[in-house]
């Protein structure tokens, strides 16, 4: 518990420093989440997009350190749902806020982020394609 508060709250300081030298209004949308569920960290939500994105913190001893999931989400299926599932969040800030900007801010296709998230798939985990 003291670990995901730690890594939340190093986060969302590091996101706001990167979005106010942006000058952008980044954290309008989100809900830092604490107390932890199942270490999500945070969920933004953009209604008029029908978006959503979630950061989710993964255990310490997970094998990826990168992963993420597409779909669709709401009662009825209306969000696009973009799925981050990673190790030391705090620590990949600058290529998640890159994320949040283009998923967001310039409303990127759920099939436009894959090449972008394979991207970062790849270079986070490339010890697994030399095994």
């Amino acid at each position: 518990m003291k670990r995901a508060t730690s890594i939340r709250n190093s986060f969302k300081q590091r996101f706001q420093q990167i979005a106010e030298r942006q000058n952008l209004k980044a954290t309008n949308e989100w809900h830092l989440l604490i107390p932890p569920d199942d270490l999500l960290l945070v969920k933004w939500k953009s209604e008029p997009l029908r978006k959503v994105m979630r950061l989710q913190e993964a255990d310490e001893d997970e094998v990826l350190q990168f992963g993420y999931a597409l779909g669709k989400s709401g009662l009825e299926f209306e969000y696009d749902d973009l799925l981050i599932n990673t190790t030391d969040s705090h620590n990949k800030v600058t290529e998640i806020f890159s994320i949040y900007r283009l998923w967001f801010l310039e409303n990127k296709s759920p099939q436009d982020m894959e090449k972008v998230l394979d991207d970062y798939y790849e270079k986070f985990n490339l010890f697994l394609q030399v095994a």
